[in-house]
């Protein structure tokens, strides 16, 4: 695959500039802060499980619920790792308070055309759709989720097949993302990718083109029919 083309890099503070046809978003830690409800499901899942808590916060995010439950409890059956994940999407579905939006997101997404954004998340359409709500954030046009993959970040399977419903080619797409698997997954996919240290360090994001302290750094605007993204590269 033919890697995407690369920014010059600037200075502190000077101001970089993407140019592009869409805008792939992941949703958790990213659109919406939605920690405290993850863990609180993954928590109930692991003491009904007999699953280890200790250490839990560190495998979770940013991964599929399968890979996760495969890595607390190894040697699953395929039907019995079904009915786990089953498990545990129910539980965080029905949490009373999914999710609070980021900073910055409902400006990012506000004018974006149904055609011209998508986000791509390991967790199922109706978690994505009640933390979307929860955080007052439109939904998408494109929404790629757990049920609509193989395999979970990061693995690429979700960053192509949103471009395949968008239309877009992956040298013409931005994705931004909080987490290293996600920041794997979209470069893996050909996509140019920003990365926010909502979740995680810079130093455990360096694979991402870019880093943003929130997602209030970068700014979107349309030259043309196209997005243009104005940011400054690792904002203080």
């Amino acid at each position: 695959m033919t890697a995407p083309p690369q920014p010059a890099k600037a200075g502190p503070a000077e101001q970089l500039t993407f140019s592009c046809a869409a805008l792939l978003l992941d949703l958790d830690g990213t659109l919406v802060d939605s920690a405290e409800a993850i863990m609180r499901g993954w928590n109930r899942w692991a003491r009904t499980a007999g699953a280890a808590t200790k250490g839990l916060a560190d495998i979770v995010h940013g991964r599929a619920a399968a890979d996760t439950i495969n890595t607390l409890l190894p040697g699953l059956s395929p039907e019995e790792l079904h009915r786990h994940v089953h498990e545990v999407l129910r539980i965080q579905e029905t949490d009373p308070a999914p999710a609070r939006p980021m900073p910055g997101a409902a400006a990012l997404v506000a004018d974006l055309d149904a055609g011209q954004w998508a986000v791509v998340t390991g967790c199922s359409v109706g978690m994505a759709t009640v933390r979307l709500a929860a955080g007052r954030l439109p939904t998408p046009g494109v929404l790629v989720a757990d049920e609509h993959v193989r395999g979970g970040k990061p693995d690429p399977e979700g960053y192509l097949l949103a471009l395949r419903r968008l239309g877009v080619r992956p040298g013409d797409a931005v994705a931004v993302e909080d987490a290293p698997a996600g920041v794997a997954a979209a470069r893996a996919a050909g996509i140019r990718t920003i990365a926010v240290t909502s979740t995680h360090s810079a130093g455990e994001l360096d694979d991402a083109d870019i880093v943003v302290t929130s997602l209030k750094h970068i700014r979107v605007g349309t030259a043309r029919e196209r997005l243009t993204l104005t940011f400054r590269e690792r904002s203080a």
